[in-house]
């Protein structure tokens, strides 16, 4: 009501908000799982963003269907969104082998990580696709397919705090199968 009141009264002089603030409140809708309220921020906000904003809050409104479980409808809407920020390229891309997997779409997951791979090899969205696929693999108890995906992951990322996690694992499945490394 505040706000209402400040907008009316100072009209023209009423300054607007930056994009990060505006979009921060739906990621925090996100973060806390409250994704409905997420999707109406999101809705709202479209208008009053543009660039990287605008872009990561286009990637969101996916990310919202995908935690709504809404798989099928993630998917179609992040496979044909477009996007110029990189990182809200690769956050797109991660919900789309995110969306495979939970579909058991091995073969588009492994499609999507190696495009995430091929044109943002250094993203977070990388190493998260990276570990989330290994994990995966890990699960199924398929050895060969994970360790060259953990291995990736620390080899590539060596400074992130998840590459001793992903070497801890490779290294226990080494010991298990009693391997001479």
């Amino acid at each position: 009501a505040e706000i209402a009141r400040w907008k009316a009264e100072l009209g023209e002089r009423y300054p607007p908000a930056l994009g990060t603030a505006i979009l921060s409140r739906a990621v925090q809708w996100l973060d806390a799982g409250q994704v409905v309220k997420a999707r109406q921020e999101l809705i709202a906000m479209l208008g009053d963003l543009a660039g990287a904003e605008r872009d990561t809050a286009l990637v969101k409104l996916g990310v919202a269907d995908y935690m709504q479980r809404q798989t099928a409808r993630a998917h179609r809407y992040l496979s044909t969104l477009t996007v110029d920020t990189p990182d809200a390229d690769a956050e797109r891309l991660h919900y789309l082998i995110l969306c495979a997997r939970r579909v058991n779409d091995r073969d588009g997951a492994q499609a999507g990580l190696d495009e995430l791979g091929r044109r943002h090899p250094e993203s977070s969205w990388y190493l998260r696709s990276l570990v989330a696929m290994a994990d995966g693999y890990l699960v199924d108890h398929q050895f060969e397919t994970y360790e060259p995906l953990y291995r990736s992951c620390y080899e590539l990322f060596p400074q992130d705090k998840a590459a001793s996690g992903c070497h801890w694992k490779i290294a226990v499945g080494h010991y298990l199968r009693r391997a001479q490394d």
